[in-house]
């Protein structure tokens, strides 16, 4: 009988998390639960660097080792995998239940709601820590501009 797996979240983490966890568990059956997919998270809009952010007291050496892998990771699962190959299918949630649902229905929930978690769990104390994207029209901007805690990227 194949384990079952809730991950809830379908951001850049739940949606990894959802791969690593089909990757390295055989016989598992894994379900992403999400009120917004791609292209309606926040990773969609938000600045991609290959760069640890706000990391302090790591070597040069070990960040950039930490970026190759990272970047060689990523491009090898948009090589090798489909939705398709990996039992992805896309779909509207109306209700994600309670607790007890998920508890029943899945033998693990791995919670990648990120901020998310503030309206699911409820907890008013979850806030965002990393600042906020804003995406916008400025097709005269064709470089990336970076001036210390504040960047712009060109889409």
């Amino acid at each position: 009988m194949s384990i079952r797996v809730a991950v809830v979240g379908a951001g850049i983490i739940g949606l990894t998390s959802a791969v690593r966890i089909a990757e390295a568990v055989p016989d598992v059956d894994v379900t992403v639960i999400a009120e917004n997919f791609t292209p309606h998270t926040t990773g969609d809009v938000a600045g991609g660097f290959f760069e640890p952010y706000l990391v302090e007291g790591v070597s040069n050496d070990t960040l950039r080792t930490w970026c190759v892998e990272t970047f060689d990771f990523y491009r090898n699962l948009q090589q090798m995998y489909s939705s398709n190959a990996l039992g992805l299918v896309v779909t509207s949630v109306y209700e994600l239940g309670e607790e007890a649902f998920l508890a029943t229905e899945y033998d693990v929930v791995v919670n990648c709601s990120g901020v998310g978690a503030r309206t699911l769990v409820p907890d008013p104390l979850v806030i965002p820590v990393r600042g906020q994207t804003i995406r916008v029209q400025a097709p005269w901007i064709t470089s990336v501009v970076v001036a210390g805690d504040y960047y712009i990227i060109p889409k």
